[in-house]
């Protein structure tokens, strides 16, 4: 993975990007867009304002025969030597151009189209202002990055904030996909016997269940205000006595929120967004949560989904009283990667901070404070 602090491209590369790029606006060649995903949507509908012919759509899992009215194939029914767009910007897009690479296609991964192309293709949400707010705030990135343990975190934190600031994957080369031991880093173990997790945007359930296989004796709160996700959560509560779920959504303090739903993504609401898809929950500071159950907590996993900030001002007493161990997702908003770091070491100095990445896109960076 690339260690400088930068949003420099090699030329080269950027030089062979603007011709394959060239070549997908003007040439006849067949093209391709791989992933059914929403930038390959917009993708398409690009294509169709600018007069630009696509063959069809690329994806081995998608079950119909059209995306958007492109027709839909598998990677090996598609036409060889043509010309391939990916649209995949998570997860795993090293691994797709690996793929395309091998399977003797020419291609374009999303992050340069966006960069090189000029046309009008969809942002990275999370990633607003990123490039500015580097730069206005470097003093503030200089000394978060000097609080990191160890060397491989200060290497995450270079690459991750170079990749969102230059939209160049070349940053992301050495990071793989891999979120089956998410949360769980060797500086968070051992757990103590009966230990205490707090699980908040548990959504599945996943994280719940690694934390208890690393400590049978340990008890956890899930925490997760959708109901269809809380029904699922009490199945799994109701065969053992070692998990309770609290249907709530956690921030600074105590009261009624509107809660947009939205999978994954569902998220309390701040003024100004929209309430479409919205149910009112009840809000509960973590504080606040421990003085009424007698419970402290001796690790907190924490995802919730560009609210993180606000979870942690209501935890001020269980930080600087207690000191749990933090696993916090720190990509939701721009701003994260520095202030929750900062936020974290005002209440208790005595924390050490790691830092983790978890897909080859732009989602799953956690910080860790223990």
């Amino acid at each position: 993975m690339k260690s400088n602090l930068s949003t420099s491209i090699n030329m080269g590369e950027q030089h062979m990007a603007k011709t394959l790029i060239e070549r997908f606006l003007k040439s006849d060649e067949r093209k391709y867009i791989f992933g059914t995903t929403s930038e390959a949507k917009a993708l398409i509908a690009l294509c169709q304002q600018q007069g630009i012919e696509i063959a069809g759509v690329i994806d081995n899992f998608y079950q119909g025969e059209q995306f958007e009215g492109a027709p839909c194939c598998k990677l090996v029914d598609a036409i060889p030597q043509s010309l391939v767009l990916s649209a995949v910007t998570n997860s795993r897009p090293l691994e797709v151009a690996e793929l395309l690479t091998k399977s003797g296609f020419t291609h374009i991964d999303y992050y340069s189209f966006f960069r090189l192309s000029g046309l009008p293709c969809p942002t990275i949400d999370f990633w607003a202002g990123a490039e500015q707010h580097w730069h206005n705030n470097g003093h503030k990135y200089r000394e978060v990055r000097e609080l990191f343990e160890e060397t491989k975190s200060k290497e995450i934190f270079d690459a991750v904030v170079s990749f969102r600031t230059s939209y160049d994957l070349e940053h992301m080369k050495g990071f793989a996909f891999d979120i089956s031991n998410m949360y769980i880093e060797p500086f968070v173990l051992p757990f103590k016997d009966e230990g205490v997790f707090f699980d908040l945007g548990a959504f599945d359930g996943s994280d719940t269940l690694r934390f208890l296989s690393l400590c049978d004796s340990g008890k956890s709160y899930m925490f997760e205000p959708i109901p269809e996700q809380v029904d699922k959560l009490n199945n799994i509560a109701n065969n053992t006595d070692k998990i309770s779920v609290v249907p709530v959504a956690v921030g600074n303090e105590s009261k009624q929120v509107q809660f947009c739903l939205g999978g994954t993504s569902s998220k309390v609401s701040t003024d100004g967004e929209p309430l479409e898809n919205s149910i009112k929950v009840q809000q509960l500071s973590l504080d606040e949560f421990c003085e009424q159950h007698h419970v402290v907590p001796e690790y907190v996993k924490m995802d919730v989904e560009g609210a993180e900030q606000d979870v942690i001002l209501g935890m001020e007493t269980l930080l600087t009283q207690h000191k749990p161990k933090l696993a916090v997702s720190v990509y939701h908003r721009v701003e994260d990667i520095i202030d929750i770091p900062l936020m974290i070491k005002r209440a208790n100095p005595e924390y050490k901070f790691y830092l983790r990445h978890y897909t080859q896109g732009y989602s799953e960076t956690v910080l860790f404070a223990v």
